[in-house]
């Protein structure tokens, strides 16, 4: 009895650590829409997403690149920041966005990283302090070659 429970377990553990591995490749071979933003800029940016124009207000983006406390902006994972000068590669998940192809308009918001470390995001949506909005579609960005340029 118990060299079954013990194959059970190891078994277990076994499947527990193919799944965790096969869904970590999952993840990272999903097909993705790319494209670049060029900050030909002295100014650090930090970019986000939107899915749901025509609404362009600040309020429906979910960013999971800002880390918050209560009101506060703490802190921005690096994976979001374009530096001064440099190209930065933005790939999104196509099933955040299916019909992206055919159809739809993306927004990509780019913001001074100055004001993250000076405002609340509460004052950075209700007074809407972006540096730039793009609305994108899948043919305008193939038109630009996949790159935004800023400014």
């Amino acid at each position: 009895m118990k060299n079954v429970k013990l194959i059970l377990i190891l078994l277990t553990i076994g499947y527990c650590l193919i799944c965790f591995s096969c869904g970590d490749l999952f993840i990272h071979t999903l097909p993705k829409y790319s494209f670049s933003i060029q900050n030909n800029s002295k100014d650090t940016l930090n970019y986000l997403y939107s899915t749901s124009y025509p609404d362009t207000s600040l309020l429906p983006i979910l960013d999971t690149s800002l880390v918050y406390h209560g009101t506060s902006i703490l802190s921005i994972q690096d994976t979001s920041l374009i530096y001064p000068n440099t190209k930065h590669l933005i790939e999104i998940p196509k099933y955040l966005f299916p019909n992206f192809s055919k159809e739809g308009t993306i927004e990509i918001f780019l913001f001074n990283i100055g004001k993250f470390q000076n405002y609340t995001w509460n004052t950075i949506v209700s007074n809407y302090l972006i540096e730039k909005r793009y609305d994108l579609t899948f043919d305008s960005l193939k038109r630009m070659n996949n790159t935004i340029i800023y400014p």
